[in-house]
């Protein structure tokens, strides 16, 4: 069964002059959004942004499920690696307790230097430190008391309180987008949660890669599908209205090419804001960047397996702000996702 989710926009560009306003319309939304059947909303986590980027994904996620009695609510993700596992499992555990066991817990190992940078957390620990935070979380969960003894944690005889509602536990999704995080996410998660911007044939090769180490480790697979969607009743409206907030993909396609030491090919040059280009590959709708054709591998189809991780986003923002407001159903920025097809 296909579950769709709503992931609404949790920045205010380019200065961030109306984010109380953003934050208050972000939990209104969340209303219209459970009585049209979506499954969840989710929020994400960056730190230090001129936009107001979200720097603290749970506390929404419990705001938003004290506002609601039925949709899922949770993070996409939390970047683990920035905080203390006991400190995320009592903070998890006091939302899912609230909301009658509403949480989903989505996870990443983070990929911008500057989230790590304020916290003093060592960007190359960001791995081990997320594989023992899901550790110590799991045993947490449990209400038994416990002990760890790791690289980066050390905890002795701890009990964590309240219990979780969902039993075992919150189910734990995990962000990847290279061969290494998709057989991680099979190992140590409930399910693989990808980003919005590779092509579907790319996430098709990821699924196959998550599966199939799903498969040889006996571990059950779920793959939460991120898209990006703007919905309006037009075709240029639904352009008009976008286009400020897709500054936020502007860094993907040029930057990647510029970390591997080659030049941007002239078509990938970016300038100014983002076109919608808008291709049907099965249900979900691709956006591109103007000048930006499908045949430029791989910035255009998608594959950053094997490219570094990017940047953070650069300083320049488009000067126009973002329109927004109404039910989430009729506009607004946000992601389809995630849209999750569970397979034992």
């Amino acid at each position: 069964m296909i579950q769709v989710g709503y992931f609404p926009c949790q920045q205010d560009p380019p200065n961030a002059q109306h984010i109380d306003r953003l934050w208050k319309e972000v939990i209104v939304e969340a209303g219209p959004a459970e009585r049209a059947g979506f499954y969840s909303c989710l929020f994400s986590e960056h730190h230090q942004q001129p936009d107001g980027y979200l720097p603290n994904p749970l506390m929404l996620a419990g705001l938003v499920g004290a506002a609601t009695q039925r949709i899922r609510v949770g993070t996409c993700v939390l970047l683990l690696p920035l905080y203390h596992p006991v400190h995320v499992a009592e903070d998890a555990a006091v939302i899912d307790v609230a909301t009658g066991g509403r949480l989903i817990l989505g996870v990443g190992v983070g990929y911008q230097q500057p989230d790590f940078d304020a916290f003093g957390v060592p960007f190359a620990a960001r791995i081990g430190r997320c594989e023992e935070g899901i550790e110590i979380l799991r045993r947490a969960w449990t209400g038994e008391r416990f002990s760890f003894e790791g690289r980066h944690f050390q905890i002795g005889s701890v009990q964590v309180t309240p219990r979780p509602v969902q039993q075992p536990r919150p189910p734990i999704w995990m962000a990847a987008w290279t061969p290494p995080g998709l057989r991680r996410a099979a190992r140590i998660a409930d399910a693989w949660l990808t980003d919005p911007l590779q092509s579907l044939p790319v996430i098709q090769r990821f699924a196959g890669i998550y599966r199939k180490e799903a498969e040889k480790l006996g571990c059950p697979s779920s793959v939460a599908l991120m898209r990006d969607v703007w919905v309006a009743p037009t075709r240029s409206g639904a352009q008009a209205e976008s286009d400020p907030i897709m500054y936020t993909h502007r860094f993907y396609f040029p930057l990647r090419s510029l970390r591997r030491g080659r030049s941007v090919p002239p078509r990938c040059a970016v300038r100014g804001g983002m076109d919608v280009r808008a291709r049907r590959e099965g249900p979900v709708r691709h956006r591109y960047p103007r000048g930006v054709s499908r045949r430029d591998p791989p910035l255009v189809r998608g594959d950053s397996s094997r490219l570094p991780d990017p940047p953070y986003a650069p300083s320049r923002r488009p000067s126009a702000r973002t329109r927004r407001g109404g039910d989430p159903a009729v506009r607004g920025q946000g992601a389809a996702a995630p849209v999750t097809r569970k397979r034992k």
